[in-house]
């Protein structure tokens, strides 16, 4: 008996590490990637290949390519209460957001391919305006906008080659504070600072 829980307790740390939340990521950036839920990843021979997976643009049709897309996220809002006390309910405000993408693949020249992706990979906003949710997240709001310029090698019809460089831009802004119970006012404010690395 001891061994069937102990393989159990085993097992449910196992799946339960595989399980990731999304969060403010935005995995879906083309319509192929909506309608296979990004399952397309491996076989996207689309302009949105020059995203996801560039080295398949030297098995893409022979001729320019290009897709536009623009995508409509709307958040409900969310209505907490708290079984402690309802001084601890909260409600956040509704969110809405237009999330632009362009993606261009180039046509074979002697074996090469040109793309180039503009998305927004991550990003979303969330705002609470009652007093306690406000104490930790009155408003949380992340942009990132990501520029992927790429050129892939057609070594034969079953190999091909890809590498590109990447330009991110952000901004993050993270608003909380208020009068905790018992405890001292604040007011916080963080805004997010421009910065470029390598890597």
């Amino acid at each position: 008996m001891k061994k069937s829980i102990s393989l159990l307790a085993l097992a449910s740390i196992m799946v339960a590490g595989t399980a990731y939340g999304s969060g403010y990521r935005i995995p879906e950036q083309s319509s192929d990637s909506v309608a296979k839920a990004g399952a397309h990843i491996a076989s996207s021979t689309g302009a949105d290949s020059s995203y996801y997976n560039p080295a398949n643009m030297g098995f893409a049709e022979d001729a320019w390519l290009m897709e536009i897309d623009l995508t409509y996220i709307h958040l409900t809002s969310i209505d907490y209460t708290d079984a402690r006390s309802p001084g601890f309910n909260g409600s956040s405000e509704q969110e809405n957001f237009l999330l632009p993408t362009l993606f261009v693949v180039s046509p074979d020249y002697n074996n090469f391919r040109f793309g180039l992706s503009f998305t927004a990979p991550y990003g979303l906003a969330k705002q609470w305006k009652d007093p306690y949710p406000a104490l930790f997240a009155r408003k949380f709001e992340l942009q990132v906008f990501d520029m992927n310029p790429t050129v892939a090698y057609k070594i034969n019809d079953y190999f091909s080659l890809a590498g590109g460089a990447r330009l991110i831009v952000s901004t993050a802004q993270a608003e909380f504070g208020g009068t905790p119970p018992g405890g001292v006012p604040y007011d916080i404010n963080l805004d997010g600072d421009y910065g470029t690395d390598w890597g």
